[in-house]
C-alpha cells in the first residue's frame, strides 16, 4: 500500500496554480515522475495542473526542485494519492562531488534510471519511429516550399499563404492520422505501471518535431497553471492554420481538426441548442429567468449565441471560474457583444475556486436554494474525481429550481487521442463513460445520457423532481 511505501523523513512541498501551498509526504520518485500522498483530499490539485516550486526531499535531502504536471489522482476519502511528471531536471549531481560514496550512488541511481528504457515496448517504439521519420521528411520538404514562396513573393509571414496550406493539408493529414492512430493502438498495450517511461521515449522523439505547434505548445507549458484555459478553447473553434511555418500549421491542425477538438465544437452546438430553448421560454413567460455556468472559461457558446439572436433583459447569466484572468477576459467579449447587438441580457461574473464550490456544497444558504431555471458545467468534470463532481452536482440539485435541468459533459473514455494528449502534450483527463455518468446522481433522478457525434464527449441531463401540489 502506498503509505507502507512512503519513504522516511522524505516529503514534498508545492504550490498548485492557485498559489495556494500543500504539503505531502513522498511515496517514490524516478527521474520522471513523483507520487506522493497529500492530507487534503478535496482542493489540493486537478489533473493536469501545474505544480510549482515543487521540492523533493529524499531523506532529509533536495533531489529535485521545479515544477511538476498532474497526471493521476486517486481519492482514499482521507487522503490524496498524487503523481506527476517532472517537468525539469534533477537537482545537479555536482553537489555530491567530493564524497566519492555519495557519488557512486548518484551515479549508480543515474544508470537505474537508465536501465529503465529497456522495458520500452518495441512495437511502441517502432510506431513513434515511423511518426517521427515521416514528420522529419515532411518539415524539410515543406521548408523548402516555404523559402521558394518567399523567394516569389507568395508567401505570408515566412508560410504558405492559407489556400495552399489547405491543400497541403487535405493530401498530407490522412497520411499523419493513420500514423497517430498506430501510435495510439500501440499505447494501449503500455502497462500502466510503464506509462512514465514511454512517455519520456515519446516526448524525446516528438517534441522536436510538434512542440512548436502553437496549440500543443501551450497545452504541455500550460501558462496559467491548468490545461484547458481559454486560449486553448479558442484554438479549437478558430483558423488552425496558426505556427512559425507552413509545418507547424499541419502540426497545429493535425491535433485541432478531429477528435476532442471537433467534439468541443459540437459541445458547443449542443449548449447553443439548451440556451436557445432558456432563451425563447423566457421570451414566451415574460418571467425572469437565470442560468448559471461553472467553469465559464471564455464562454464561446455565449459569444456565439449573442452573436446570432437578442437576448432580452429577463434572461440572466451567472459565469463562475476559478481564474481571475479567464473571467476578466470573458467579461470583456461578452460585454462588448451584449452592446453591439443591443442585447439586455443581465451579466454577473463570480471569481470562484473548485475548492469553495466544493466547501459551499456541504452548506448552502435557503436563500440560494431553488435560484436557476437552468445549470450546467461543461469541461470541469475531466479535471476531478467521482467524489468532487458528485457534490458539485448535489449543490446544483440544491441551487436549480424544480422543474428544471442541470447538464453536465465529460471526454469519453473512448476518447481516441488519448495517448496523444498524455504522451505528448501532458494533458491529463478523469475520462467516464455512461455508466460513470450516471453513477454521478442517484438513479431515481430523471436524467439523459448520450454522446455527441463522434462519441468524444459525454453528456449527463437532469432534471429536479417538481414540487408536490
Amino acid at each position: 500500500m502506498a503509505t507502507k511505501s512512503r519513504q522516511l523523513n522524505s516529503t514534498v512541498t508545492f504550490k498548485n496554480s492557485q498559489r495556494n501551498e500543500a504539503r505531502g509526504s513522498l511515496i517514490g520518485i524516478t527521474r520522471q515522475t513523483v507520487s506522493m500522498e497529500v492530507y487534503d483530499p478535496y482542493s489540493v490539485a486537478q489533473m493536469s495542473e501545474m505544480l510549482t516550486d515543487l521540492t523533493v526531499r529524499r531523506q532529509g535531502r533536495v533531489v529535485y526542485q521545479g515544477s511538476a504536471v498532474v497526471t493521476s489522482l486517486v481519492n482514499t476519502g482521507i487522503y490524496l494519492v498524487l503523481s506527476a511528471t517532472l517537468t525539469e531536471p534533477w537537482k545537479d549531481a555536482t553537489e555530491v562531488i567530493g564524497d566519492r560514496q555519495a557519488l557512486r550512488s548518484e551515479v549508480d541511481s543515474f544508470l537505474a534510471d537508465l536501465d529503465v528504457y529497456k522495458s520500452v515496448r518495441s512495437d511502441f517504439q517502432v510506431a513513434v519511429g515511423r511518426l517521427r521519420t515521416d514528420l522529419s521528411e515532411l518539415s524539410r520538404w515543406i521548408e523548402q516550399m516555404d523559402m521558394v514562396a518567399d523567394a516569389r513573393g507568395v508567401g505570408q509571414s515566412g508560410t504558405l499563404r492559407d489556400e495552399y496550406v489547405d491543400e497541403i493539408k487535405e493530401a498530407v493529414l490522412p497520411h499523419l492520422y493513420q500514423h497517430m492512430a498506430n501510435f495510439e493502438g500501440e499505447s494501449k498495450f503500455v502497462p500502466e505501471e510503464l506509462s512514465d517511461i514511454h512517455r519520456v521515449c515519446a516526448q524525446r522523439d516528438l517534441h522536436p518535431l510538434m512542440l512548436r505547434s502553437p496549440f500543443v505548445h501551450r497545452t504541455y507549458v500550460k501558462p496559467l497553471g491548468y490545461a484547458g484555459d481559454y486560449e486553448m478553447v479558442n484554438m479549437m473553434v478558430r483558423n488552425p492554420n496558426e505556427g512559425p511555418s507552413t509545418y507547424f500549421k499541419i502540426i497545429n491542425s493535425l491535433f485541432l481538426a478531429g477528435g476532442p477538438a471537433e467534439a468541443h465544437r459540437n459541445r458547443i452546438v449542443i449548449l447553443k441548442q439548451h440556451l436557445n430553448k432558456q432563451i425563447d421560454a423566457a421570451i414566451a413567460s415574460g418571467k425572469t429567468f437565470k442560468i448559471l455556468n461553472l467553469g465559464c472559461g471564455p464562454a464561446v457558446e455565449i459569444q456565439q449565441l449573442l452573436e446570432e439572436r437578442n437576448v432580452p433583459a429577463n434572461v440572466e447569466l451567472t459565469l463562475i471560474d476559478f481564474s481571475q484572468e479567464t473571467l476578466d477576459y470573458t467579461y470583456e467579449k461578452v460585454t462588448r457583444r451584449l452592446a453591439n447587438h443591443n442585447s439586455g441580457m443581465r451579466l454577473n461574473v463570480v471569481h470562484r475556486s473548485v475548492d469553495q464550490i466544493l466547501r459551499q456544497s456541504a452548506r448552502i444558504k435557503e436563500t440560494d436554494r431553488d435560484t436557476y431555471d437552468f445549470i450546467y458545467c461543461a469541461g470541469l468534470f475531466d479535471y476531478f474525481s467521482q467524489k468532487a463532481c458528485s457534490r458539485v452536482l448535489k449543490l446544483f440539485h440544491a441551487l436549480v429550481k424544480p422543474g428544471c435541468w442541470v447538464l453536465s459533459t465529460n471526454v469519453h473514455k473512448d476518447n481516441p487521442a488519448q495517448a496523444s494528449m498524455e504522451y505528448i502534450a501532458e494533458w491529463h483527463l478523469v475520462y467516464r463513460n455512461e455508466k460513470d455518468m450516471e453513477a454521478l446522481i442517484p438513479s431515481d433522478w430523471e436524467q439523459k445520457v448520450y454522446c455527441d457525434d463522434t462519441g468524444v464527449n459525454v453528456f449527463l441531463e437532469y432534471k429536479k423532481a417538481e414540487e408536490a401540489s
